[in-house]
């Protein structure tokens, strides 16, 4: 035990000095983000597998920046990746898989059977209607991002059996209600705004739309969880913490659902 805590320091000295000479490497062959993203999916993995509602939580907090544009400026063309659209429909396929091969059988219940039933048809019409497009392989991503929603679902429901892990999968909720709230607020003061704005006694009045493709969108993911933050907020049942990540996330969605 001693051999091993003594070995620790210099294990950790010297996987950082070769995450330090791998960096640039890997800068220079792929890209300036390719390490960084490796990590964090292999970080997101680990915790996923350690804790799988961390990982069903994480996936909730950063879908309402799927869209999120990060620009490569090692790129010489299309410089510009979206790498959340990968990650999060990894997160919620690896928490499903977990869930199924670890979390055993599960009583849902008949209510939550007939909410799987409908999200079922709802992912059933969602196919149906994207083979019929005019360009089916547009709505390729789309359909992704449909059936890793249902995948959640099911792994949430599979995997938070106990009220503590329920509370870490609101708490990604919460979290990614308030980030995607604070984006919204600061792009109406930079003036970032949306194509899809109005004009109003003659002016054009703007319109702020998160990392959504549309304000109207963005708008419905605000108020859809905008009484959930509130109700934590404002019930004394739910941890400290998680009730002032409500009161904040309500806070900061107000203006933003107003500045849609």
């Amino acid at each position: 035990m001693a051999i091993r805590e003594r070995a620790l320091p210099f294990a950790l000295i010297a996987g950082a000095a070769a995450l330090c000479a791998l960096y640039p490497l890997s800068a220079y062959l792929v890209g300036p983000f390719a390490m960084p993203a490796a990590l964090t999916v292999v970080g997101a993995g680990a915790l996923t597998l350690r804790r799988p509602e961390y990982g069903a939580a994480l996936a909730l907090a950063l879908a309402p920046l799927i869209n999120t544009v990060f620009a490569d400026p090692g790129a010489v063309q299309g410089g510009d990746t979206r790498p959340l659209q990968i990650l999060v429909p990894l997160l919620a396929v690896a928490t499903l898989l977990y869930s199924l091969l670890v979390g055993g059988e599960r009583d849902w219940g008949r209510q939550t059977r007939m909410l799987a039933i409908a999200i079922g048809v709802f992912l059933l019409a969602a196919l149906i209607a994207s083979v019929q497009a005019l360009e089916p392989s547009e709505s390729v991503a789309k359909v992704l991002l449909i059936v890793s929603s249902a995948a959640l679902f099911v792994a949430v429901r599979q995997v938070c059996t106990e009220r503590d892990q329920q509370l870490v999968v609101v708490g990604g909720a919460i979290v990614g209600l308030l980030a995607a709230s604070l984006q919204g607020v600061l792009q109406h003061f930079l003036g970032i705004f949306s194509t899809e704005g109005f004009v109003a006694d003659f002016e054009v009045v703007g319109r702020v739309q998160g990392s959504f493709g549309h304000p109207n969108l963005y708008a419905g993911y605000l108020a859809t969880l905008l009484p959930l933050a509130i109700a934590i907020g404002f019930s004394r049942g739910y941890p400290k913490l998680l009730r002032t990540l409500g009161l904040a996330a309500a806070a900061a969605a107000l203006p933003a659902l107003y500045f849609t």
